[in-house]
């Protein structure tokens, strides 16, 4: 959460102000599922234990998809944007998954 709040300032992104891409090396899809039809909801999980919910959007058929579901417990490198999901009252950080690939 302390990395989105140091982000505030800089925003509104838009198209002259692109936000932020993030790449998390060498994590393990801890879980995955299909969610919202054609979605790729998931855990990412650090070597230290720490974890990571990341979506990737329309995409539960293509090759991102794909990896995402049957990566789980091998290590792939993951880029994509930071957001916080709010939910039942909790904060948490998300990534919104761009691309994927195997270690």
């Amino acid at each position: 959460m302390e990395l989105l709040e140091t982000l505030e300032p800089v925003a509104p992104f838009g198209v002259g102000n692109p936000e932020p891409r993030f790449v998390v090396p060498s994590v393990r899809v801890a879980w995955a599922k299909r969610v919202g039809g054609d979605h790729v909801s998931c855990a990412l999980e650090g070597r230290g234990g720490g974890r990571l919910r990341g979506i990737a959007f329309r995409c539960a058929d293509d090759d991102l998809g794909t990896l995402l579901q049957r990566r789980e417990g091998t290590p792939i490198h993951v880029a994509g944007r930071l957001r916080v999901n709010s939910w039942n009252g909790t904060d948490s950080v998300q990534m919104f998954i761009d691309d994927a690939a195997p270690v």
